[in-house]
């Protein structure tokens, strides 16, 4: 008994028709086939944040391992600090110039005490003359000398009070410009130090001792050791298709099989350069020995549908039309997959479409 047709076709794969020529052969058959976008990712840590140096120099060094955790503020690693080292010094110089002023002071609190004494006894041997001369005794001119001394004691503790407000003053000036001068010597010290501002673990310490380093570079990479997601870049003609809780095949080539994922977060800015915008996918299986950086091509599944007649894509002619032995015939299309595109209407289940194949030359 000779084969049918069609499975004879789907046997051999190819076969002639009456004019010569060689066709590549399919079956219109029944498969589930899913409507699905294409992305290219990159896997990242949760909260994954990358530390750069604050100022330009030269890098000392790290002062933690990868793979270690760090905590908020920890330091990661220096630069050459050897100017703003320079300024503390100075800034603790100039501290110590402030208190100079401390022994004028004191020579002053010694002499605003005596010329007090001085005043005080002035202040008496002027009232005693004063009273000598209402009782007729001593002269004019004693009493007037008297006075003038009174008032030479008065002017001094006045010239000498004045003279110790006032180096007071300029000490307490001093001393004001001295701490602020430290304070903003040891704060800029931070700029020259490389720190985290998360808890995190340290999944990567690019630099190099002796490297020449500026904000620009990037000095550690941290984030969450535990919760990891993809981040997708996606063709801006899709932005309509994606939608938050769609699933996602994720295939990574570190591993041998496909992940599951699903779409947690979509960012619709066009970047007008890629013309593509961002979305991320969080995995919903737990997936060992991940890490920052991996490169992933993802599949976001749009529709599915069951037992849906299908036909390959590369047998669909313009205008909709396929090749059969019988001539070229218009379909109806619906879901289309990566390979198969579903058939509506104009063909059977089970009808051969056929595809010419290119002659070599």
């Amino acid at each position: 008994m000779k084969p049918h047709l069609p499975l004879w076709v789907a046997i051999c794969g190819t076969f002639l028709l009456s004019c010569g020529e060689k066709y590549e052969s399919a079956n219109a058959e029944r498969k589930n086939i899913v409507h699905s976008v294409y992305a290219s990712g990159k896997v990242k840590a949760l909260n994954q944040y990358e530390v750069r140096p604050l100022s330009t120099g030269r890098f000392l060094g790290y002062t933690v391992k990868e793979g270690e955790t760090v905590k908020v503020g920890q330091e990661i690693g220096k630069i050459s600090t050897n100017i703003q080292l320079n300024n503390i010094e100075l800034a603790e110089m100039q501290s110590q110039q402030a208190e100079l002023p401390e022994y004028d002071l004191m020579q002053l609190r010694n002499q605003i005490l005596l010329a007090r004494k001085t005043l005080e006894q002035d202040s008496i041997d002027y009232e005693r003359q004063n009273k000598l001369f209402s009782e007729g005794i001593g002269s004019k001119n004693q009493l007037e000398l008297r006075k003038l001394k009174l008032e030479a004691s008065k002017s001094q503790l006045t010239i000498l009070t004045s003279k110790r407000l006032q180096l007071q003053k300029q000490k307490r000036y001093s001393q004001k410009i001295a701490e602020l001068n430290e304070s903003n010597a040891n704060e800029n010290l931070k700029f020259f130090k490389i720190s985290s501002e998360i808890e995190g673990q340290l999944f990567s310490l690019p630099l190099k001792k002796g490297d020449l380093v500026g904000p620009q570079q990037i000095a550690a990479v941290v984030g969450s050791g535990k919760s990891f997601f993809i981040e997708l870049e996606i063709d801006e003609v899709d932005l309509d298709k994606i939608k938050l809780g769609q699933e996602v095949w994720i295939k990574m080539d570190a591993f041998s099989k496909s992940f599951n994922a699903k779409i947690s977060k979509i960012t619709p800015a066009i970047d007008v350069k890629t013309q593509s915008f961002k979305a991320e996918a969080v995995f919903t299986e737990n997936i060992p020995f991940l890490v920052p950086g991996l490169t992933a091509e993802a599949n976001i599944v749009i529709e599915t549908k069951n037992n849906a007649l299908v036909i390959p894509q590369k047998f669909l002619k313009e205008n909709n039309q396929v090749e059969t032995s019988e001539g070229l015939k218009t379909i109806s299309t619906g879901l289309k997959s990566e390979l198969f595109i579903e058939v509506l209407d104009g063909l059977k289940d089970g009808e051969t479409v056929l595809l010419p194949l290119k002659k070599k030359k």
